[in-house]
């Protein structure tokens, strides 16, 4: 009798408590755009959202905007021993939101997923308890410069046919993909059963990507998660699924001989583990790199320090691995060319820039294109 009455009491009192600012979606805060920053926020006297994708119990919303291709990072403390819980999504309508991640922040893990500098993500801080939901948090928000650049934002699902893959081109491309939801079309699962993919007749078949071959060599073709997920890839050709012949598959990493100018059919589908816990599982990071025949590929060079935020002024430097090769840059964070900037010796910024940089060499295959962003304060 104690107990329930103490039920009824909590929930008359947050009752009477004014909703936080950031209850509903369409009043989300707005986190700043940085690198890292720390938050201090409240599920007490919060509702359920109409809609609400994650069967929350209460939840506020927040919305960041990636500075920076990284991984992001999101941890936070809670005042109760109820778990806090976090959703991130890509969206702009509570109701079609596609969900890359969910995570429990309490107990000190981090959640992390990918971000891509420009990309708006929607955090919803929520808690699925029965009567200990509400309570202050402090939210911890971070991301890095991991990964390239010029990492490629796919929209969800626009890739999920086979009449309509992603076309790419180039010698080294990264994207991040999102991958829960995509549906099977038919000889899809036929497919997957002839190079003895397992859970082959589940119910997420995968994307399509349309590949042209810069040159004539090796294509390499690999994805990953963050949670290390085995991710199904495969390699080939045909105008139809019907039709579709592959000539390479594997878990993550698959290579194939490829002729310049010619189109290839690339497919990725990952099963995700199920469960709250740890890391991102809607999310894969995938590239796709050819080496010419000579097998001679320019190394992408590397920027020191890679970005970041400075007062005065600061120095940059460039490198390749590759000996001879000549690397151009621009700090507009325009796309490189033969023709672009030489590096010759270390340079400083005194203002905000972009710098690019990509490397060259006579009878070898261009390198990537390397990329970090620098803010004045």
């Amino acid at each position: 009798m104690k107990s329930i009455l103490a039920i009824i009491l909590l929930s008359v009192s947050t009752s009477l408590v004014a909703a936080p600012s950031n209850d509903s979606f369409a009043n989300r805060i707005v986190i700043p755009s940085v690198t890292s920053t720390t938050l201090t926020g409240t599920t007490v006297g919060s509702t359920i959202e109409p809609g609400d994708p994650f069967s929350a119990d209460v939840s506020v919303w927040y919305s960041w905007t990636a500075p920076v291709s990284g991984i992001a990072r999101l941890s936070s403390t809670f005042t109760r021993s109820d778990a806090l819980r976090a959703a991130i999504s890509i969206g702009t309508d509570v109701l079609t939101l596609k969900t890359i991640a969910r995570y429990d922040t309490t107990g000190g893990s981090v959640g992390e997923f990918y971000a891509i500098a420009g990309t708006t993500y929607q955090i919803c801080i929520y808690t699925d308890g029965i009567y200990d939901d509400f309570g202050t948090f402090v939210l911890g928000l971070s991301c890095d410069a991991s990964i390239p650049q010029n990492t490629l934002y796919v929209a969800p699902l626009s890739n999920d046919n086979f009449s309509a893959p992603l076309n790419l081109n180039g010698s080294d491309v990264y994207f991040v993909q999102y991958c829960r939801e995509a549906t099977f079309e038919p000889f899809e699962q036929n497919l997957l059963q002839s190079i003895g993919a397992p859970n082959y007749s589940s119910s997420e078949g995968g994307l399509w990507i349309s590949f042209a071959a810069p040159t004539t060599g090796t294509a390499y073709f690999s994805a990953q998660s963050p949670r290390n997920d085995d991710v199904t890839l495969v390699a080939g050709q045909g105008n139809s699924l019907a039709t579709y012949v592959p000539v390479a598959a594997a878990y993550n990493a698959i290579s194939f001989p490829c002729v310049a100018g010619n189109t290839y059919r690339l497919y990725l589908r990952s099963q995700f583990r199920q469960g709250y816990t740890s890391v991102a599982y809607h999310q894969v990071l995938a590239r796709i790199q050819v080496l010419g025949q000579s097998g001679n590929i320019v190394a992408t060079p590397t920027i020191s320090p890679n970005g970041g935020s400075f007062s005065q002024s600061v120095k940059v430097s460039l490198k390749c691995a590759t000996s001879n090769a000549i690397i151009r840059y621009t700090t507009n964070g325009s796309e490189p060319t033969a023709s672009s900037t030489k590096y010759k010796r270390a340079f400083t910024l005194k203002a905000s820039a972009t710098i690019k940089a990509k490397a060259f060499k006579t009878g070898s295959t261009a390198s990537g294109t390397a990329s970090a962003v620098f803010t004045k304060n």
